[in-house]
């Protein structure tokens, strides 16, 4: 797929193909030109434009929370999931959507980083990313402090969403 607001053409909210594609009517220079800012559209191989769509986790929903001690930070993690059956289906049930981290007793620029970070993989999440591959990216993730047991901050906190992951498929199996 290609991802990138030169490559899709709306045209009164109506989409049409990518310029130079088969059936393409418009140029590149108008593609460019008629192009709102800052849409995340994705283009398919066919140019038909496909827009993300974000799945919010219910109101009430079940969730974890577990405190830990990382790379010498108090940290509580809190991990929300998609219900059975109401976002996603029974076989992905144990499909984490949201993520909070609060470092406890630390300064207000290594509170909003971690904050961003979970901001960005509950933002993920909710997009569709499936957390094995958030997972694969973060984990073994070395900056900072190593406490022999994470080699990061993120990577504790990684490690601590997987096994919550991995307790919620034990419980519902």
């Amino acid at each position: 797929m290609i991802s990138d607001r030169f490559s899709s053409h709306l045209k009164d909210g109506v989409s049409t193909r990518l310029p130079n594609h088969p059936g393409s009517s418009a140029s590149t220079a108008d593609a460019i030109t008629d192009i709102p800012p800052g849409r995340g559209d994705m283009i398919t191989q066919e140019g038909d434009i496909m827009t993300p769509t974000r799945h919010r986790l219910p109101d009430t929903r079940r969730s974890v929370t577990c405190k830990r001690e990382i790379c010498g930070f108090e940290v509580y993690i809190h991990v929300g999931f998609y219900d059975d059956g109401t976002e996603q289906s029974d076989a992905t049930a144990c499909q984490p959507g949201e993520l909070f981290v609060k470092v406890a007793k630390h300064g207000t620029e290594m509170s909003g980083v971690i904050d961003a970070f979970a901001i960005m993989v509950s933002l993920a999440l909710q997009y569709g990313v499936p957390w094995e591959k958030i997972k694969d990216k973060m984990i073994d993730m070395r900056f900072g402090i190593d406490d022999g047991q994470n080699s990061s901050l993120i990577d504790g906190i990684v490690r601590c969403v997987d096994q919550q992951i991995t307790a919620r498929i034990a419980l519902l199996a």
